[in-house]
């Protein structure tokens, strides 16, 4: 069952230094809905399929060497629980992870809030220039930022989304709530033991557009996956599987990460003024096809149609 849409358009603008770079339709609706429906029809299926839901205890200590868990309720009661396999889809801030990848370490955020939904209809808006780094965004529902704490400490943060949400005149429905995010770009070992992680735990974030459900939706799918195989199939071979098929989304992240260090730059925007059709083509490519195949955009066939643009 599909959440309910809550907002919907067809338009996007991306902004640089205060400047519109492109603003387009898309070929199709993006349709938004929010965080918290999309959960909570996950949350369904996942009991309908006969999942067991713990709410009120967290998990506070991992014991990968007796496999247990050790939990803690509201009340404070401890106790044990084992596993035979962890899939771990505890956030970017993992615990888990820290027993399978220890040196990992967290640099990036986002910091977002719902605003009243606009009466009027209302493009994408993305400001790159926004924070260094990351950038900020306009939703129909929700308008926040995110990028690395190295780069815009969180009081930096706080201020500049104030001072968006001031500029364009948007009413907070509630106040902004932060997050971590595996912002490096670095690969994360995502498997040890008996402990797969999958999402922020395993450091699956686009490096260029901070989106990482369809990565964590993709890899949660891959750890099911490779746990059919039991039984019947060892450690060692469940664990080979996985990594072997998270591999091809993590080195798309890491070309991400290493195409944005040399496209988002002052030298680059500056070589394209002018061009604008050349960045309406980048653009399109990147919201449309936002999963990682804009990394094609400099292909053959992207540079004809680019070339097409300018030069009809």
């Amino acid at each position: 069952e599909v959440p309910a849409q809550l907002a919907q358009t067809d338009s996007i603008a991306l902004y640089r230094k205060g400047r519109t770079i492109v603003q387009s339709r898309l070929s199709e609706q993006f349709r938004l809905v929010a965080r918290s429906c999309f959960d909570e029809a996950n949350l369904r299926c996942y009991l309908t399929a006969g999942g067991a839901f713990l709410p009120g205890e967290k998990v506070v200590e991992v014991q990968p060497e007796s496999r247990r868990l050790r939990l803690r309720s509201l009340d404070g009661q401890v106790r044990l629980l084992g596993y035979q396999w962890l899939v771990a889809a505890d956030g970017a801030a993992s615990l888990v992870r820290q027993q399978v990848d220890p040196r990992y370490r967290l640099d990036g955020y986002s910091l977002e809030a719902k605003i009243e939904p606009l009466t009027q209809p209302s493009p994408l808006r993305i400001f790159y220039d926004y924070i260094p780094g990351g950038y900020a965004w306009i939703f129909p529902t929700s308008i926040g930022l995110g990028g690395r704490l190295s780069d815009w400490p969180a009081a930096k943060a706080q201020a500049g989304l104030a001072a968006l949400t001031k500029h364009y005149n948007l009413r907070l429905l509630e106040k902004p709530h932060g997050a971590r995010l595996p912002w490096q770009g670095r690969r994360v070992r995502p498997a040890a033991g008996h402990i797969l992680l999958t999402g922020d735990a395993a450091g699956l974030l686009d490096p260029i557009t901070g989106e990482g459900i369809y990565a964590a939706l993709y890899s949660g799918y891959q750890a099911a996956q490779v746990l059919l195989m039991l039984p019947g199939t060892d450690e060692g071979q469940i664990l080979s599987k996985y990594r072997t098929q998270l591999r091809p989304l993590q080195r798309r992240f890491g070309r991400a990460a290493r195409f944005k260090r040399h496209f988002f730059n002052d030298f680059c925007f500056a070589r394209l003024q002018g061009h604008d059709h050349i960045m309406q083509v980048f653009c399109e490519q990147l919201v449309q096809h936002y999963r990682g195949s804009y990394l094609g955009f400099f292909t053959k066939e992207t540079l004809r149609a680019a070339r097409r643009r300018l030069f009809g």
